[in-house]
C-alpha cells in the first residue's frame, strides 16, 4: 500500500503539472495499477541483492 499511495502522487503531480484536466485523476489510478507490480519487483530485488 504505501508504494501504490507514493506512485500514485508522483503521477498526480507529474500529470496535473502537465495538463490539468478532469480524467488526470482516472490517468494516475490506471497508471498506478498498471506499474505496481513492476514496483514491487523493482523492491524486491533490490532486497534480495542487499
Amino acid at each position: 500500500e504505501p508504494l501504490r499511495v507514493s506512485i500514485s502522487s508522483h503521477l498526480r503531480n507529474l500529470i496535473q503539472a502537465l495538463s490539468p484536466s478532469s480524467d488526470s485523476e482516472q490517468a494516475v489510478q490506471i497508471s498506478t495499477n498498471d506499474n505496481l507490480d513492476l514496483g514491487c519487483a523493482v523492491v524486491e530485488k533490490a532486497a534480495i541483492e542487499k
